[in-house]
């Protein structure tokens, strides 16, 4: 992968999982936007900690993948693990 390759890019963090790590790491790969989703709203309630020092870089989405609530090539880059 080339160097900057994640600069100024609108990504997702599918099935994000408690933590947010993969979402984290892509706004430390300098993602200008993540949005990460996950099944449960007790499940993404730790992330706005974990990501506190990029407040206005993500938005937390509650849903499934089987539905997914955004447009049609939203995201330059999708993560989607597990």
């Amino acid at each position: 992968m080339k160097k900057n390759f994640f600069k100024n890019k609108i990504c997702a963090d599918l099935g994000c999982g408690s933590t947010g790590v993969g979402g984290l790491n892509l706004l430390n790969l300098g993602a200008k936007e993540i949005h990460l989703m996950d099944m449960k709203k007790h499940i993404i309630k730790p992330i706005n900690k974990n990501l506190k020092k990029y407040e206005g870089k993500f938005k937390i989405h509650v849903g499934s993948l089987e539905s997914l609530p955004f447009e049609n090539n939203k995201f330059d880059f999708v993560l989607c693990q597990g």
